[in-house]
């Protein structure tokens, strides 16, 4: 039994790896929105063994990123985007085995306002598809799943109100305060889970509670994690056995 267990993972091993390595393209921002010597922008391009992949998860980032078609290429898409105020970008890969990719790309725009944000990827290595949520949990689970983050969620967001009420430690007046709890209401009445990544020890759903700007330091901070061992009864056969 021991050897034919060794011989299963060896071979769910094999039937998931995928080599995927990183070219970064290294660009300085536009001095007339931000005045800095050094490189603020790095944008990763996706390197496998199969070009078809490649350039379907390559395409797939720079329509989300930068807003552009497959005919432009992607150093011209951001040349264009930094001549229209693009100042910072990074990328952080979170999990990558067993033919599965998760990343995250943040980025910074700033002509009058600044904006900033994240966003997520999660792509199949063996076909350059993304992953969506559907693609993990089994169907019949889904919704269940969805009760379990909403709880969480609303259960992180009424501890902000609590917390809030305290204005000699929050240092904020009774007008910010009130701002703030509208917007928690607004957003304490839905959850999303297609958003995510994978992790080396578990999932993270993504559903900010997001504050209009000029009070986006208030934003309330939490998270949604679930390990791969709690989510274990409502994962798909093929993930079930890569993420355990």
């Amino acid at each position: 039994m021991k050897y034919l267990l060794i011989i299963i993972c060896s071979w769910v091993q094999s039937a998931y790896a995928q080599n995927v390595s990183f070219k970064e393209i290294r660009l300085h921002p536009n001095p007339k929105y931000f005045n800095v010597k050094g490189t603020t922008i790095i944008y990763p391009i996706i390197l496998t063994n199969n070009k078809a992949v490649d350039k379907r998860i390559n395409n797939a980032i720079k329509h989300e990123m930068l807003r552009k078609e497959d005919s432009i290429s992607t150093r011209k898409a951001l040349t264009e985007e930094i001549s229209s105020g693009l100042i910072n970008m990074s990328y952080e890969v979170t999990f990558r085995k067993y033919g599965i990719l998760s990343m995250n790309i943040y980025s910074e725009e700033c002509i009058g306002n600044c904006i900033s944000g994240y966003n997520y990827f999660n792509f199949d290595l063996k076909t350059g598809e993304p992953i969506s949520i559907r693609d993990i949990l089994l169907s019949e689970k889904i919704d269940s799943f969805r009760n379990i983050v909403f709880e969480d969620k609303v259960k992180a967001l009424n501890h902000y109100k609590e917390e809030e009420k305290d204005f000699s430690k929050t240092g904020i007046d009774s007008s910010t305060y009130n701002w703030a709890i509208e917007q928690v209401d607004d957003c304490i009445k839905t959850i999303q889970i297609e958003t995510f990544l994978l992790g080396s020890h578990g999932i993270e759903i993504i559903d900010p509670c997001e504050f209009p700007r000029i009070i986006r330091w208030q934003e309330p901070d939490y998270t949604l994690k679930y390990s791969y061992k709690f989510i274990a009864p409502f994962l798909r056969r093929k993930f079930k056995l890569v993420l355990k």
